[in-house]
C-alpha cells in the first residue's frame, strides 16, 4: 500500500545518485517559423459540436450565441430567452 503525501511521493523511494538536476531540453532555430497573430481569430464557425452527458432524455439545444461582449449576451437573452 502506498501512503501518498500531498507534494511528495510515495514512501520507500531511494535516492538517484545520478541525478543530474532538472532536464532542461535543447532549442534549436526554426528558419521557417513566421509568427502569425491571427491564428486564434476565426471568422466563420460553422460547427458547433457538444458531447453531453444527459440523465434524461429529451433534452433540446438550440440558439447559440458566440460573443465577448457580456452585455450583448444578456441583451440578446433577455430578448429572445422563454421557457417552451
Amino acid at each position: 500500500v502506498l501512503n501518498w503525501v500531498q507534494g511528495q511521493g510515495p514512501e520507500g523511494i531511494i535516492d538517484n545518485p545520478n541525478y543530474q538536476g532538472e532536464w532542461i531540453h535543447s532549442e534549436i532555430d526554426n528558419p521557417k517559423y513566421k509568427l502569425d497573430t491571427t491564428i486564434c481569430h476565426y471568422y466563420n464557425i460553422s460547427v458547433l459540436d457538444l458531447s453531453l452527458w444527459q440523465v434524461k432524455s429529451g433534452s433540446i439545444f438550440d440558439n447559440f450565441l458566440f460573443t465577448n461582449d457580456e452585455e450583448f449576451a444578456k441583451e440578446v437573452g433577455n430578448k429572445t430567452w422563454e421557457i417552451r
